[in-house]
């Protein structure tokens, strides 16, 4: 079998292989899937939360424009603190797998707060983006399971290796930015509604719904291979993050946009 190393840390195919069979209990695709439900359900319902929270804080004026006060800072600690604990407990799960059955809730949950302060923000400025960017994103996902499930796309070791330069590179794009933001400095057109602006965040788009296929033959890989029960949870948080990448991406693609009109 060959193996594959996606541009997600959590679902590359070493994390399945390290492992020994001690209870008879095995990973299975149905318990992933269920799996994944759970943490998803786990992501919507206190992004849900600080949504309507933070919706409910602002004030619109008469002319349309939306004013964040006072009242709308006070979410902020929850918006950056899920965000950091979202990502601790990605790096604890990928360097204890056996933790996943609580690391992998603590994900959804984190950066649930995390992606409800921000979609709130997108959300409020820009009339009916957020429903576009759910449906978009799970018609995305289901395309893609299709895609994969008839075998049209396969994460062949070729396609593995173009999806992963694809992804360090995005990802070296933004370290890049962020580096020289850190000193005033702003990377032309990256974050803007300028033609560039959009063109790289639907590559990044396209990228992140590539990086579905790898995610799904991963998971598959595993539950063939044997891989313990916890790795359901491990599988299913893997799949969650490239969702929310996924979704983070359209709702900024959107924004641009709208924002050209």
């Amino acid at each position: 079998m060959s193996k594959l190393i996606g541009g997600n840390p959590a679902l590359s195919q070493d994390k399945f292989s390290d492992f020994v069979i001690d209870s008879g209990e095995r990973m299975t695709l149905n318990g992933a899937i269920q799996k994944t439900f759970i943490l998803f359900a786990l992501l919507v319902i206190p992004a849900s939360f600080l949504y309507y929270k933070i919706a409910s804080a602002v004030t619109v004026l008469p002319d349309g424009t939306t004013l964040f006060g006072p009242a709308v800072s006070a979410y902020t600690p929850l918006i950056w603190g899920g965000a950091i604990v979202g990502l601790i407990a990605v790096f604890v799960g990928i360097f204890k797998k056996e933790w996943s059955p609580i690391t992998a809730p603590i994900y959804s949950v984190g950066y649930g707060l995390a992606i409800g302060g921000i979609t709130a923000m997108y959300g409020l400025q820009f009339q009916g983006i957020v429903f576009q960017a759910i449906c978009l994103t799970l018609g995305v996902l289901l395309i893609m399971l299709g895609l994969f499930s008839s075998n049209v796309l396969r994460a062949t070791p070729k396609f593995t290796k173009i999806v992963s330069a694809l992804i360090f590179g995005i990802f070296f794009t933004y370290l890049v930015s962020w580096i020289l933001g850190m000193f005033g400095i702003t990377v032309p057109f990256l974050h803007t509604n300028s033609m560039f602006g959009i063109a790289f965040t639907a590559g990044v788009c396209i990228v992140a719904a590539l990086s579905l296929i790898i995610d799904f033959e991963v998971i598959k890989q595993g539950a063939d291979q044997g891989a313990p029960k916890y790795m359901e949870w491990y599988g299913a948080m893997g799949l969650i993050i490239t969702l929310v990448w996924l979704y983070l991406n359209i709702l900024r693609l959107l924004a641009a946009l709208q924002s050209r009109d």
